[in-house]
C-alpha cells in the first residue's frame, strides 16, 4: 500500500528530538504555573485538613488540576501524532509483524511501565487526558458496565491507575505519580517519556526499512549543531 509520506521522512519525525523540544518548553511553563497555584493554595490554608479549606483554597486546588490536566492533553497530542506515524509506516509490507494494529498495543510496545499498576506510561498519559476531557460524560459512580466502547475502557483504565469518583485534581495527581518512578525532571516527565518511547520505536524500525540508525542520529546532531550556530534560533527547553 502506498504511503502518504516517505518512510525516511516518517522515521526522521519519529526520532527527531526537535519534535519534542517545544512540548518540553510548554511543559515547563505549565509546571511553573502549577507551582504558583500550589504556593497560593498553601498561603490560603492548603496545609490544613480538607474540611477546613476555604473557597480560595479549593480554587487554587482546582486550578492545579486544570493545569495538570492540560499537561496530559499536551502529551496526548504527541502520542496521537506518534500513533499516526506508526499507522502510516504499518502500511509498508516491511513493517509486517513489527507494528501492532491495535492502538493499545502500539502504546504498550517499547514504552516504560509503571511498576505499581503494570501499565504502560504512555497508556497512563492517554487515559489521564481522556479522563480530564470526558469525565463529565461518565456515569456518576463510574460503572464501566453502563457505557460501552472507548468510554468503558477508559473508566476501567482509570480504576487501574487508582482514580475514583471525586476530586479531579487528586485523580490527576495520582496519574502523574504513576509516571514518576525514579528521580526525574518532574516538569518534563510527560514529554520525556514520550520521546523515549518514540526513539525506541524508531530504533526498532530502522533496520526493517534498511536504514542505519547512526545516520539518523548524526543527522539530528547536525540539526542541533546548526541551531547552536544560529544566533537567531529560538530555543524552547
Amino acid at each position: 500500500m502506498a504511503l502518504a509520506r516517505g518512510t525516511e521522512w516518517l522515521l526522521e519525525q519519529l526520532a527527531d528530538p526537535f519534535e519534542i523540544f517545544p512540548i518540553q518548553g510548554v511543559a515547563d511553563t505549565i509546571a511553573d504555573a502549577v507551582d504558583e497555584a500550589k504556593a497560593q493554595m498553601s498561603e490560603k490554608g492548603g496545609w490544613a485538613a480538607r474540611k477546613y479549606w476555604t473557597v480560595e483554597t479549593e480554587h487554587y486546588h482546582d486550578e492545579m488540576g486544570l493545569l495538570i490536566g492540560s499537561a496530559f492533553v499536551l502529551g496526548q497530542a504527541a502520542i496521537t501524532q506518534t500513533i499516526s506515524i506508526l499507522l502510516e509506516l504499518g502500511k509498508d509490507e516491511r513493517a509486517l509483524d513489527l507494528i501492532p494494529s491495535n492502538k493499545i498495543d502500539k502504546m504498550s510496545t517499547y514504552a516504560q511501565t509503571d511498576p505499581s499498576t503494570n501499565l504502560s506510561k504512555i497508556a497512563i498519559i492517554d487515559t489521564a487526558a481522556n479522563y480530564f476531557k470526558h469525565v463529565y460524560e461518565w456515569p456518576e459512580n463510574w460503572d464501566e458496565t453502563l457505557p460501552s466502547g472507548n468510554q468503558a475502557r477508559t473508566i476501567l483504565m482509570t480504576r487501574k491507575i487508582g482514580m475514583c469518583p471525586g476530586s479531579r485534581t487528586d485523580n490527576l495527581l495520582r496519574a502523574r505519580r504513576c509516571l514518576i518512578t525514579a528521580p526525574v525532571n518532574e516538569a518534563r516527565v510527560i514529554p520525556n517519556i514520550i520521546q523515549d518511547w518514540r526513539q525506541c520505536w524508531a530504533n526498532q524500525l530502522y533496520p526493517a526499512f534498511g536504514y542505519n540508525p547512526n545516520l539518523f542520529e548524526l543527522a539530528n546532531l547536525a540539526n542541533v549543531t546548526a541551531a547552536l550556530d544560529d544566533p537567531d534560533h529560538e530555543w524552547t527547553f
